[in-house]
Order: C-alpha cells, then sequence, then structure tokens
C-alpha cells in the first residue's frame, strides 16, 4: 500500500495565504494572459470551452488555480496536460514557465478537434510553443512524462488508468480535487497502490491538490 501525507492546513482564507499571482508577474505575462482571456471569452461563444457561468470569474476560478500546479513539479523538464480543453490548466502552465524562464516542453492533449484548434491559435497568438495532440489519452504514444495534469476531467480512479502509461518511472500525476476527493481516493485504493500526498489548494479552501508517485493497478502489483 502507498503511504499518505497531508501537508498542514490553518484558518486563513486562500487569498490571504496567497496574493494574486499577477501581482508578481511581468508585463508580457500579464498580457498574454490578457489575450488568452480575450480568445477564451470570443471562441466562447461558439464552442464550449469551459462554463459559461465562470467566465466572469476567469483570473482566480481558472488562471490562478491552474497556475499554482507549476509549483507541484519545479524540476520537471517534461509535462503533459490531459484534457486541455480551454486551456486549463495546460496552457497557463505553458505561459508561466516562460514567465520563469523554465526549459521545459509541454505537450497537451485534447480529442476535440475545436478545442485543439483554440489551443493552437492561442499559442500563435501569445509566441508560446508546445505539442498539441489531437486524440483521446487512451490512444496516444506513451509519453514519459515528468509531469502530468489533468483538471475537471475524471473520477480519481479513471484519471489513474488514463494517466499512469504518459508518466515516467519517477514522475508526479498532479490532479487538483474538490471536497470530495477523499471518497475518490478510497474507491481508487481498491484498485491501485501509489503514494499520495495532498497540498492545500491556494483557491478553494475546500480543495486540495493530489500528487501522486508510484501509481500501479493491483492486479500487476499482486
Amino acid at each position: 500500500m502507498g503511504s499518505e501525507e497531508k501537508l498542514p492546513l490553518n484558518n486563513l482564507s486562500p487569498r490571504a495565504l496567497h496574493p494574486r499571482f499577477v501581482d508578481h508577474v511581468s508585463t508580457e505575462t500579464r498580457e498574454r494572459l490578457r489575450m488568452f482571456e480575450s480568445m477564451l471569452k470570443k471562441w466562447n461563444r461558439s464552442v464550449n470551452l469551459i462554463s459559461k457561468g465562470t467566465l466572469n470569474h476567469l483570473w482566480e476560478r481558472h488562471f490562478e488555480d491552474s497556475a499554482q500546479l507549476l509549483d507541484c513539479a519545479p524540476e520537471a523538464k517534461r509535462w503533459l496536460d490531459v484534457g486541455s480543453g480551454g486551456g486549463f490548466p495546460g496552457l497557463v502552465l505553458v505561459i508561466m514557465a516562460a514567465e520563469r524562464g523554465w526549459e521545459a516542453e509541454f505537450t497537451l492533449i485534447e480529442s476535440s478537434a475545436k478545442k485543439c484548434s483554440f489551443l493552437r491559435c492561442v499559442l500563435f497568438e501569445i509566441g508560446l510553443s508546445a505539442d498539441v495532440l489531437e486524440t483521446r489519452c487512451e490512444n496516444a504514444e506513451p509519453q514519459n512524462a515528468d509531469a502530468v495534469t489533468a483538471r475537471a476531467l475524471a473520477p480519481l480512479p479513471k484519471l489513474l488508468a488514463m494517466t499512469t502509461p504518459h508518466v515516467s518511472p519517477h514522475g508526479v500525476l498532479i490532479f487538483p480535487k474538490g471536497r470530495k476527493r477523499q471518497q475518490e481516493v478510497v474507491k481508487a485504493r481498491q484498485m491501485w497502490t501509489f503514494d499520495l500526498q495532498e497540498k492545500m489548494s491556494r483557491t478553494d479552501a475546500d480543495s486540495a491538490i493530489l500528487l501522486i508517485k508510484g501509481a500501479e493497478s493491483a492486479k500487476t502489483a499482486t
């Protein structure tokens, strides 16, 4: 069985714990995020990229929530984002890695042709590069990524089945999850063994980021 560690929490609000990340980035990065925001709102009229109810909360609900994942694997050189959709967290991670001057490679997997077109258009407009694969995660060649992210894509047991073929032996799976995450962990442990670290979300006191290493199917492990 894997080990499980929870980072300490406190009673402060997420905003008190962490200031707006855009207050600490360059003008170029802010402009890239604004271009991303503008294109997202325009495309969302015809392509269902994100819920319309969250459009007015893009910066804290999507941008900042995605940006915090970069700190979960600062040594990673090869990143994979699964089910990138409207670019969360994938595009935000690409932008923030450029802000930090990281020499990291990013691959975004998305099965929708229209959403892939959106991702490529944003990358072109902001002047950054990443591989965009139009395919289902299950059908993609193993990516051997140091860090694999997925946000609001599937329950944990299914996420593990989808992503473990793409993570390197010493890599980490990075999944932001909400208040029902412990139920998902319990179900996942019925089928998988893994080491788990739970990191507090900076944007939602009820959410956390699951950091998973060494995931192995229980059938394989026995």
